[in-house]
């Protein structure tokens, strides 16, 4: 490699890893992995507790086909509640595709803090009002006196019911799992490093890593929005692309193990695809 290429890439290399130091310094704690209809991180609830609430919601799921679904967590470690409990909705998906009938409980029990996010498609039914009162007139009163489960019992029927009262499309015979199980993240990833790996048959080594993750990027500015953590896991793609194109010929001992994915469903309970816009309410005890 010329020494000034190699310059240049090492600069750029460390400009993007400069630039992008403060959102690694300020991430996010993640969103918890989606093990069951009621994920209890906190301990609050005992097991024969968590599994009454699974089977009313697995009731309601069947008879109706709308998901809720319930998170309790000691802290969300200075995140407002309700940028958690969007960030979950999100990545969980409750509700169906197109139906968007998912409800998200949200519970940060040291922050004494909760939420209610209701999906596009239950918004009429369960509309912003609505779900201040069940957090203020049921949810909040037994929490404060440390009925954890009595709380978010009684909000589930009173949900339960408004949704039993909604013409909604039946439900699936098919288990709800989500069409969508891989990420935006994910795919611009890998297409940052085919990318560089297909432009090193044409470019320089650097200049093939630069422009493919620059034309990555630019791609993914549309869908997932400016960030420069965004720039620099692409770059580092496209590092990763072109290393294994110049090392995958080289040498004896190639493994073939590849990348392992820990992303698959369990076979238990899964998101279907549902949308959430922000609607609910939020509260404290």
């Amino acid at each position: 490699m010329h020494p000034l290429l190699r310059r240049i890439f090492r600069t750029a290399v460390l400009t993007m890893l400069i630039m992008s130091l403060p959102q690694l310094l300020m991430a996010q704690i993640p969103v918890p992995e989606l093990t069951g209809r009621v994920v209890d991180l906190s301990g609050t609830l005992s097991t024969e507790e968590v599994q009454l609430l699974e089977q009313e919601l697995a009731e309601l799921e069947t008879r109706k086909g709308s998901q809720i679904a319930i998170l309790l967590v000691s802290t969300t470690d200075g995140e407002v509640i309700e940028d958690f409990s969007m960030r979950v909705a999100e990545a969980w998906k409750i509700g169906r595709k197109g139906t968007d009938d998912g409800i998200l409980i949200t519970v940060a029990k040291d922050d004494r803090k909760m939420r209610i996010e209701v999906g596009y498609g239950l918004e009429g039914v369960i509309p912003d009002a609505t779900a201040k009162r069940i957090i203020s007139e049921q949810m909040a009163p037994e929490f404060r006196n440390g009925n954890f489960y009595a709380g978010l019992h009684a909000a589930v029927s009173t949900m339960t019911r408004l949704i039993d009262g909604e013409e909604l499309p039946p439900p699936s015979t098919e288990a709800s799992f989500d069409e969508d199980d891989g990420t935006l993240g994910g795919g611009f990833f890998f297409g940052s490093a085919i990318s560089s790996f297909v432009m090193h048959w044409f470019l320089p080594t650097p200049l093939a890593v630069i422009l493919a993750a620059l034309a990555t990027w630019i791609v993914s500015m549309f869908f997932v929005g400016f960030s420069f953590s965004n720039l620099f896991i692409l770059s580092l793609a496209a590092v990763i692309g072109v290393t294994w194109y110049r090392f995958r010929g080289g040498g004896g001992s190639s493994s073939s193990g590849g990348w392992s994915s820990s992303g698959s469903s369990s076979g238990g309970f899964s998101g279907g695809g549902g949308s959430f816009g922000g609607g609910g309410s939020s509260g404290s005890w």
